[in-house]
């Protein structure tokens, strides 16, 4: 590689640096080439090169603004020279500055991709080519920024959807699935796309068409609707309750479509269920509690007078003898409305040992008085046995 100086001469104007690489030209031929440049606002650093491999070695470790070559070259030609450079893949602007150069061989060139050929004689257009030259290929390289920025952005775009456990998804105006996301296929039970594309959004979904047919006329009507809550029928005869925001989109074809985002909201409803029906036992606890508070209250009077009655009855065995049904039956009730108390309270149970043929005996009495006479209940005792741990 040689470099060839060129004596500048005092300037006030402002140069552009410009970075070339000269293949193969006499140092007569440089002097004018830089000379052109120079007048034209250049400021040129030019390494030169002459054979193949100092060319591709160039190439390889630098870069370059542009290449300036001459056809005829010792045991090569700017042809070749051309195809060394896009065959290593580097995109710079390729200037043929040539003596003669035949229509075919020009064609030839500009086919292979080089930017424009300037004969020696007429290196007045020179300036004017490279410059040319070079903001194509600064629109080439800023296209090419733009399109890796919408792949980036389409990547990352494709990837939240993917990954969002929202159900995402595009209807056609007469309800074909475009497309959907994972997280929609799992919400309608589908293993893939190919059932959901067999699906039609109005017809198979909704479990009521009313809200389907409500749904689609305020969304035609506002343009999108937000929070929409309706119940979809899945793949395997389940029903799930989503919510759905919707927004009426046109196409670059005019055609219409429906963009939607479905919340799965199943589990949410059910836990609401089981809240409403706790605060219903609360509600039912604490009835419960205020009327064995009063049960008790009375049972203890009734528990008084029984005693009393038992007492001043000893002398008459039958009328005692019902004193103590009355007393044994109201200390049950009374058993019955502390544990009722304890239940509306919240309160531990403390585990006792029982007689459940007892218990079953109470609970059989209890139910032949309060259940139906179309319902027959029968009531078997059998010997058990305690085990302790």
């Amino acid at each position: 590689m040689r470099t060839v100086a060129l004596e500048e001469a005092p300037t006030s104007k402002v140069l552009t640096p410009l970075r070339a690489l000269i293949v193969g030209y006499s140092d007569t031929d440089l002097d004018l080439i830089l000379f052109q440049l120079k007048e034209s606002g250049f400021d040129v650093d030019h390494p030169a090169v002459e054979s193949r491999e100092d060319f591709r070695s160039a190439v390889a470790e630098n870069s370059f603004d542009v290449a300036l070559a001459d056809y005829r070259l010792p045991s090569w030609s700017g042809l070749d020279a051309l195809v060394e450079l896009r065959g290593a893949g580097k995109d710079i602007p390729f200037l043929l500055v040539a003596g003669t150069l035949g229509e075919e061989v020009a064609v030839e060139c500009i086919k292979q991709g080089a930017n424009d050929y300037i004969l020696k004689d007429h290196l007045s257009r020179l300036p004017i080519a490279l410059t040319r030259a070079m903001t194509e290929k600064g629109l080439r390289d800023e296209n090419a920024r733009a399109h890796e920025a919408l792949r980036m952005s389409e990547a990352r775009n494709r990837d939240l959807a993917e990954h969002a456990v929202y159900g995402i998804s595009r209807v056609s105006s007469d309800g074909n699935f475009i497309d959907g996301n994972p997280a929609l296929l799992r919400i309608l039970g589908c293993s893939n796309s190919e059932p959901l594309k067999r699906l039609n959004f109005g017809r198979d979904l909704f479990r009521f068409p009313e809200q389907h047919a409500q749904l689609m006329r305020r969304c035609r009507e506002l343009g999108q609707i937000h929070g929409s809550e309706v119940e979809w029928r899945r793949s395997d005869g389940g029903i799930v309750a989503v919510r759905l925001d919707v927004r009426r989109a046109t196409a670059c074809d005019e055609t219409e479509t429906f963009e939607i985002i479905a919340e799965d909201v199943t589990e949410l409803r059910g836990m609401e269920r089981q809240l409403r029906q706790a605060q219903k036992f609360e509600a039912i606890g604490q009835l419960a509690g205020g009327v064995a508070h009063d049960s008790n209250n009375l049972l203890g009077a009734i528990l008084g007078w029984a005693e009393i009655g038992s007492e001043q009855s000893r002398d008459q065995p039958k009328v005692a003898e019902r004193f103590e049904h009355i007393r044994e039956q109201a200390e049950r009730a009374a058993a019955l409305t502390r544990e009722l108390l304890t239940f509306a309270r919240h309160q531990a149970l403390q585990p006792r040992a029982v007689d459940l043929n007892a218990v079953a005996s109470g609970l059989f009495s209890l139910l032949d008085k309060v259940i139906g006479e179309h319902i027959e209940v029968k009531y078997l005792t059998s010997r058990l046995e305690s085990r302790q741990r």
